[in-house]
């Protein structure tokens, strides 16, 4: 038998002492902010160019202007986290490797196909 003596009982915190930045928010973080600013740019670089409605549109720290290539087969042409994002809306990011030799692999990080709308 345990015996919980009353002093050892903490009562609860008011709300005004609560640390507010521990409260979570509805923004996304920063991750699938980057993926989606990839997602706009793609989108808007395939708005321009209307040629380019297949493969990727590849991006570098969304900052660089972007690219397109037909498939993502050879990864060792992009550095490591570049991003690239198919007509679909899927995000790719190059991962492994090294600055100047390129990326090892590609590796899917968003599918909207798979994402469940909560609102």
């Amino acid at each position: 038998m345990i015996l919980i003596r009353t002093q050892d009982v903490r009562p609860p915190v008011p709300f005004s002492k609560v640390n507010t930045r521990q409260i979570t928010t509805n923004r996304p973080s920063a991750r699938l902010q980057r993926m989606l600013k990839a997602a706009a740019l793609a989108t808007g670089f395939r708005a321009e160019n209307p040629g380019y409605d297949g493969g990727y549109v590849t991006c570098w720290r969304l900052r660089a202007g972007p690219g397109w290539t037909i498939d993502l087969s050879s990864p060792n042409k992009f550095r490591p986290g570049c991003m690239a994002v198919s007509a679909s809306g899927q995000v790719f990011v190059a991962n492994g490797g090294e600055y100047w030799n390129g990326a090892e692999k590609w590796s899917l990080i968003y599918d909207p196909a798979t994402v469940k709308n909560i609102c």
